[in-house]
């Protein structure tokens, strides 16, 4: 190794303080540093994960061709240390839930999101342990077992793990795992249902990768040319302009190409022990990928009819940049009103966050026609003290939105008046605490109505008491009955399950929503039993056809 003068956490420092500039000497400062770091051994797990994020933010980001190659070799040389690295080393214990390649993590997940993980990374996930809180594996899982296993399902002396192996009839946690698994998809419930009692058992599992992609290292999305930075970055920028920029045309994927981003994806959550819903319950031809600006590229995600929203319709989404996953959320979207929630990954937030987010918007405002957005009080500080320290809400505020109740809109509109007359105000913990206190919204369109899906839920609740006396099996028996006898629904027959279940499940809805039904055309019925349908069948098209039918 070559002698270089510097420590590893000088050069570090310098490296990370360059990474985020651009411009004048920058380039020449970044080149230098990851030189320097490139001769250098990083033996502290703090230090290694720091280096890490940094080398992603470069190939992110990298402001020439030399700097994204150098940095990419970089990672490489920096995966080969880890996969050398003795799981027993007290660094490997150190680097454990970081992420990293070739280190383990341990984390609690969804059944779907365990059982895709054994199917696609077999040998690679194992049981690690199983939370004192949560209920013994034999008083749920001896439903799932022949009935002349009595004397298992009836052993309730043993701990559960000891239970466990005993049922599974090996020590071996990977097999113990596989087991939990299949017996869980035994049980006589719906997906939801086995879900919901997976979750009660509270089981925690070991990811101990075998290969690169397992990791946030070397996940990477579709194949596209590297976007290089070569002035500043765009920090300041007309947010109506960008949001009005002509989306390119959704990119035509096979199969494989899907299941890439589809794998890609998960992985980057399940390695910071997260996982979103749209993500997780996705198969291939629920994905739309487009193209952006500067090297950014987003993947929409929908859900398995049996796990999607009665009436709204949640889209997730990842969004990459030059190949790397940087943000992820999602859009509970119903007619021109979306819900969304943002989060960018933190080795990326020195970068174009605001750009980032503001063609996230972008894309769901051309995409599925949106004309107002909403975003909930986590995101900018409410439970979330470094939302508060960052300012999250004012990053919001620039953008449009503003607070829903009037007295906090009346304050931020006080503290901005502050901040326009002194540029050295900040506003304090305190009211930055207090402005969380409602969503806030931003309504791009003047003149377009939305209508809120828990508002329509309440209205549902009391029309039940009102008309039904709080018997919900009547008032979903008279509604169904109502709707087919209007829209002329007969045996169903040719029908899946997804959209009977659908079709069952808006009636209410209709019934509340549509008083005048009976005066409706017969084009306007057949649009509305169409909606109904395409709800238990393609989310997407849900989402295009809805303003035809309900206008808002």
């Amino acid at each position: 190794m070559k002698k270089t003068g510097h420590t590893s956490r000088e050069a570090l420092s310098q490296l990370k303080a360059a990474a985020t500039l651009f411009g004048g000497d920058a380039p020449v400062q970044k080149q230098k540093w990851l030189h320097v770091c490139s001769g250098l051994q990083f033996r502290a797990a703090k230090d290694l994960v720091a280096y890490h994020d940094c080398l992603l933010f470069l190939l992110a980001y990298p402001e020439s061709a030399p700097l994204y190659a150098l940095a990419e070799a970089e990672l490489m040389r920096l995966g080969t240390f880890l996969k050398k690295l003795k799981p027993s080393s007290a660094l490997y214990e150190a680097l454990s839930r970081s992420g990293l390649a070739y280190t383990s993590t341990q984390s609690a997940y969804s059944l779907e999101l365990i059982r895709w993980m054994l199917q696609t990374f077999p040998g690679q996930v194992e049981l690690h342990s199983l939370d004192e809180q949560g209920k013994h594996p034999q008083s749920l899982l001896r439903y799932s077992l022949p009935a002349l296993e009595f004397e298992l399902a009836a052993e309730d002396s043993l701990k559960p793990l000891a239970w466990l192996e005993k049922a599974c009839g090996s020590k071996n946690k990977g097999r113990v795992l596989r087991w939990i698994v299949d017996q869980v998809d035994r049980l006589p419930a719906s997906g939801p249902a086995r879900e919901l009692l997976f979750e009660s058992l509270q089981l925690y599992v070991n990811i101990k990768p075998a290969i690169p992609e397992l990791s946030r290292s070397f996940g990477r999305s579709l194949l596209h040319p590297v976007y290089i930075h070569d002035k500043e970055l765009l920090k300041k920028f007309d947010a109506k302009a960008v949001l009005n920029t002509k989306l390119n045309t959704r990119k035509k994927l096979q199969a494989a190409a899907e299941e890439h981003l589809l794998k890609t994806s998960r992985v980057a959550l399940a390695m910071l022990n997260r996982e979103t819903e749209p993500i997780t319950y996705c198969r291939p031809g629920q994905v739309e990928y487009y193209e952006l600006d500067r090297g950014l590229s987003i993947a929409l995600f929908s859900m398995n009819p049996d796990q999607r929203m009665p009436l709204e319709s949640y889209i997730g989404y990842m969004m990459f940049k030059n190949g790397q996953p940087m943000a992820y959320g999602g859009c509970w979207i119903l007619g021109k009103r979306a819900l969304a929630g943002v989060n960018i990954f933190e080795p990326f937030r020195g970068g174009e966050s605001a750009l980032v987010f503001c063609n996230i918007l972008r894309v769901y405002r051309q995409r599925f026609g949106i004309s107002y957005f909403e975003v909930e009080p986590y995101q900018f500080g409410k439970g979330n003290p470094e939302g508060i320290r960052s300012g999250a809400f004012w990053f919001y505020y620039r953008f449009g939105f503003r607070p829903l109740r009037a007295d906090l809109a009346a304050l931020a509109e006080q503290e901005q008046a502050k901040i326009a007359a002194d540029k050295t105000y900040r506003s304090s913990y305190a009211t930055l605490k207090q402005l969380t206190g409602s969503n806030i919204g931003w309504h791009i369109d003047a003149g377009v109505n939305t209508i809120n899906p828990s508002e329509i839920s309440k209205t549902i609740t009391a029309y039940i008491h009102r008309e039904h006396l709080g018997n919900r099996a009547a008032a979903e028996k008279h509604a169904h009955r109502f709707v087919s006898g209007q829209l002329g629904v007969g045996s169903q027959k040719s029908w899946t399950e997804a959209e009977k279940q659908s079709y069952h499940n808006l009636c209410l809805w209709v019934v509340v929503s549509f008083p005048d039904l009976a005066r409706w055309s017969t084009g306007r019925k057949q649009n509305l039993l169409k909606l109904m349908r395409l709800k238990g069948s393609d989310e997407f098209a849900y989402v295009d056809f809805y303003p035809r039918v309900a206008g808002k």
